[in-house]
């Protein structure tokens, strides 16, 4: 039984749109850094910025609690240094922290985000390894405090920022010169002898390769992340187009419990059917007869969904929705609602009659719709391997046959349904209808319909 009409577009997930081949869309190169789809790589460049917000702002404020603190030690340490570190910390530095940091609250600046932390990465470490070098500690006796300058820098470029590589690369390269300058300007001045010169060489570069190394893993496991997101994305979206919406919406949830036992419950049913639809269907292409039932079934789901109702049952061309459940209304509301949701529905199909003219539709779709409140088994029904979320017994059943006495083009409801909504609803006595299995007559009122045949 088909659970859901739909063209065969695009799979809509947060942020983005998965295609139907989204495994080939999801295949790697590169040694698994990359993607092959561009398209793919693109909306991961979107989300890896996203993921890597927090991180920046922790690292950036981190970065300016430990700027602000370097003039107040020094204050109390070494006077005399104040004045050289003031400018550098609050002219200079200080400010690209705090515009670094409102890119990441301001939605519309977020793709300068990534570019903003490599200029902050850059210009701050460097400025760093001077102050250590030339503010700081005398030279010659500099070396150490110059390469962990360069080994502070290196890991928020490589792990803290959460960069991708190529622009951790980009960040850190100034930095790594910077020190290279230093550190072979005070060797060629003979302030350090070779053995201090390849001790600050050798933990430089180590620090450099261990962050491209570990920058490379997280790069590895965050696209392995965002892959797997997105095929649950994926699989969701497909979970929604199989069953009803807000049954989808329950389980994605967790509160599958409140849907899984069959329980007492008043709902307002409504059974939906096309006049004629098999005589129709045999003179029509099977192409045309799939299109006509795929929109016609979209269009009418669409109504119900907006009215808060459940469309749990496609029978044939038949529909049966529910209002009450899993989505939960009062009496009076949702008994509203169905009938709202009915008539929204027989006022739809002359505009879809117009575009099914174009196919070759050689008579309009004409439907008939059959509605009752009562209380009924609500639940999920089924084998152990397959469920279905939907109503059971004799009101259910009462529904189905009230619409069988439909005129084509009308709506029928029940004498329970009207006494909800004989205030609010304008509708007109029927008399009454034998059904099937029922003992007794059903009274009957058919809402007014506005539209044109």
């Amino acid at each position: 039984m088909q659970r859901r009409a739909f063209s065969g577009e695009g799979v809509c997930t947060k942020g983005s749109v998965l295609n139907n081949n989204s495994k080939t869309d999801l295949a790697l190169k590169w040694f698994g850094l990359r993607l092959v789809s561009p398209a793919a790589n693109k909306e991961y460049g979107v989300w890896r910025v996203g993921t890597a917000i927090p991180f920046i702002r922790i690292g950036l404020i981190a970065s300016i609690l430990s700027w602000v603190s370097m003039p107040i030690s020094l204050y109390f340490a070494s006077p005399e240094l104040v004045d050289q570190v003031l400018p550098v910390t609050f002219l200079l530095v200080l400010p690209i922290i705090f515009i670094n940091l409102a890119a990441t609250f301001i939605q519309k600046a977020r793709f300068a985000v990534f570019p903003l932390t490599v200029i902050t990465v850059a210009v701050g470490g460097s400025l760093l390894i001077w102050l250590m070098h030339d503010v700081f500690v005398y030279p010659g006796a500099n070396t150490p405090y110059v390469t962990a300058a360069a080994l502070t820098s290196t890991f928020f470029a490589f792990t803290i920022y959460r960069l991708p590589l190529r622009l951790a690369l980009l960040a850190i390269t100034p930095v790594i010169g910077t020190t290279l300058f230093f550190t072979l300007g005070d060797f060629n001045l003979q302030q350090i002898n070779s053995l201090e010169l390849g001790a600050a060489l050798n933990y430089t570069f180590i620090g450099l390769f261990s962050g491209m190394l570990i920058c490379t893993i997280l790069d590895s496991v965050t696209l392995r992340n965002y892959i797997h997101l997105r095929t649950i994305g994926t699989q969701q979206n497909l979970i929604r187009r199989y069953i009803p919406h807000t049954v989808a919406e329950k389980i994605l949830g967790g509160e599958e419990a409140s849907i899984n036992v069959p329980k007492r419950q008043l709902v307002t049913v409504l059974f939906s059917d096309i006049v004629r639809f098999t005589n129709m269907a045999d003179r029509l292409d099977p192409e045309v007869v799939t299109r006509v039932i795929s929109e016609y079934m979209t269009a009418m789901t669409d109504i119900v969904e907006a009215h808060q109702g459940t469309v749990n049952e496609f029978i044939g061309d038949g529909i049966m929705a529910m209002f009450g459940a899993p989505q939960a209304l009062d009496a009076a509301e949702q008994a509203r609602m169905a009938i709202l949701s009915a008539q929204a529905m027989q006022e739809q199909l002359p505009q879809l009659n117009n575009q099914w003219r174009k196919l070759g539709l050689d008579e309009d779709l004409i439907i008939r719709i059959g509605i009752k409140t009562g209380d009924a088994s609500v639940g999920s029904f089924g084998s152990g391997g397959r469920l279905t979320y939907t109503a059971i017994g004799h009101q259910v059943n009462i529904a189905a046959r009230i619409q069988s006495h439909c005129e084509p083009g009308s709506i029928l409801i029940s004498d329970a349904t009207y006494q909800l909504v004989d205030d609010v609803i304008d509708c007109e006595a029927k008399g009454e209808v034998e059904c099937k299995g029922v003992h007794f007559p059903v009274k009957v009122y058919a809402p007014a319909v506005t539209f044109e045949t």
